[in-house]
């Protein structure tokens, strides 16, 4: 059986590598998403079957190769976010815990021809990665430039346990949306169970900000979960 390991993010509204930095911030010509959001992270797809993702209201994932396909996205009424790195993902032998570094990820620009995406997907402020805390300060102080020097931009962010930082960013605009990392399956791993999704929500609830927050669910794939199922 071909395994297939895309997230589908059925997104429930409780409500590339780095670019260069250049030039005066203008908006995106592409739509920004809107409500109600339904996402999709790196849909396997994407190249050869677009028309799959047409109910998608945004997907986070995409790079260079992918510029052509802003056009054709936003026609089915997808708004295509560029892939930019979270404090968990760049780690420190891409970032060397700049702030500068962080900042240049708030680019929407997905070529150095002036193609820009819809907005970006911070990939991912995961609390639990030991790789996470030396980079959490230089990042959230970089978004906040980038945020300043690209204020049309678009930014979605992926989150595990959200900290008092992360939500932080998202209360004061840094951030547009947050998406929960509540996956009910991973591949040969596992998941959450309702209580466990419900854990990551409360501070957002408590913040008063579930309008501005996502959930995905996870995984769709024929590989089984630890358990075999």
């Amino acid at each position: 059986m071909q395994r297939l390991l895309s997230m589908f993010l059925t997104a429930v509204l409780l409500a590339l590598s780095l670019v260069p930095c250049i030039g005066a911030d203008a908006p995106s010509a592409l739509p920004r998403p809107s409500a109600p959001f339904v996402a999709w992270f790196e849909p396997p797809a994407l190249d050869s079957q677009l028309e799959l993702y047409r109910r998608a209201s945004l997907i986070t994932s995409l790079v260079e190769r992918h510029a052509a396909l802003l056009p054709k996205l936003a026609a089915q009424g997808t708004s295509g976010l560029r892939w930019a790195f979270g404090p968990t993902s760049a780690a420190a032998e891409y970032s060397g815990q700049t702030e500068e570094f962080y900042a240049k990820q708030f680019s929407p620009l997905l070529l150095k021809d002036g193609t820009m995406a819809a907005g970006i997907g911070i990939d991912e402020w995961n609390t639990g990665d030991p790789k996470f805390v030396p980079e959490r300060d230089a990042a959230a102080a970089g978004y906040r430039t980038g945020r300043k020097r690209w204020p049309h931009t678009f930014a979605a962010a992926w989150v595990t346990q959200p900290d008092e930082v992360f939500i932080s960013l998202l209360r004061d605009g840094t951030f547009d949306l947050a998406i929960i990392e509540g996956y009910t399956f991973i591949p040969d791993v596992g998941g959450l169970d309702l209580v466990g999704i419900q854990r990551r929500c409360e501070p957002f609830r408590h913040a008063g900000l579930l309008n501005r927050t996502i959930v995905c669910h996870g995984y769709v794939s024929a590989t089984p979960d630890k358990n075999g199922a």
